[in-house]
């Protein structure tokens, strides 16, 4: 985990071993160069943590925060980076495709889904072709055919003004 690796670096209130520090407060404004004790001190009364920020210079800068608030935020931010996208890709077409056309399509659509992506697939039907929308749905089907055996429905073929679209997925084994 990044965080932990961050927490470990860092040190905090008496793991500080330096006699003197560069302070700086929650506002980030410099309170210049102080004593450990007091600026301790003022880490308590205040209610922070005082957190070696950099070692490597002399004297070390210290920074005062919430240290609990702090640790909680950079979890946060790794879970963050943990989330899976999963993408909904869409491939429109005229029911009325040339063979070589609906090959590249096809091709496309067998990349998506190995890809990991949700697939959707949406006919358009433009003027007299509204008559044959049962030509449409067997369109579908066949297309469903054509890109492999690993394949489900997420949403069923289902007709949207002139538009009948279906969600396809991979199986997940």
């Amino acid at each position: 985990m990044k965080g932990d690796k961050i927490a470990k670096n860092l040190r905090i209130n008496q793991q500080i071993r330096a006699q003197e520090v560069h302070l700086i407060d929650e506002n980030a404004k410099s309170q210049g160069v102080v004593s450990l004790d007091q600026a301790l001190l003022v880490a308590h009364q205040r209610g922070y943590d005082l957190v070696e920020v950099t070692s490597s210079v002399y004297p070390p800068i210290t920074r005062l925060l919430d240290y609990g608030k702090y640790l909680y935020q950079l979890e946060k931010e790794e879970k963050k980076g943990k989330q899976k996208r999963l993408e909904m890709k869409e491939i429109r077409m005229k029911l009325s495709i040339e063979p070589h056309d609906l090959e590249v399509k096809t091709n496309k659509m067998k990349e998506f889904l190995d890809r990991g992506h949700k697939l959707k697939i949406t006919v358009v039907l433009r003027g007299r072709e509204m008559a044959f929308v049962g030509r449409a749905f067997e369109f579908i089907k066949k297309i469903e055919e054509n890109t492999g055996d690993n394949i489900q429905e997420e949403k069923r073929p289902q007709k949207l003004g002139n538009r009948i679209s279906v969600v396809l997925s991979r199986k997940s084994n």
